[in-house]
């Protein structure tokens, strides 16, 4: 598995609401990993096979985010972050 959303519960200890979006999107072999949310901004962890990842915003800036006990956090908004590892 190359991607995996660490879930976690909301303020309210309620994981039936869902906020968050994924899309994934392959490109012969490349896959990239498209995620954002509708509720307020806050971190999600995503599983990774790699040390590091590659996240581009949606302005087009990158920056690359290492991995921590096999996982990244990002700060996840409104707009759209795209991650490759």
């Amino acid at each position: 598995m190359l991607w995996e959303i660490i879930n976690e519960p909301n303020e309210n200890n309620d994981m039936s609401v869902v906020s968050n979006y994924v899309a994934v999107f392959d490109n012969d072999g490349k896959r990239i990993l498209a995620a954002w949310t509708s509720a307020a901004p806050h971190p999600l962890k995503l599983a990774v096979s790699s040390g590091k990842a590659t996240v581009t915003d949606l302005l087009g800036s990158h920056r690359e985010t290492p991995a921590t006990e096999g996982h990244i956090t990002l700060d996840l908004t409104g707009g759209v972050q795209y991650v490759e590892v």
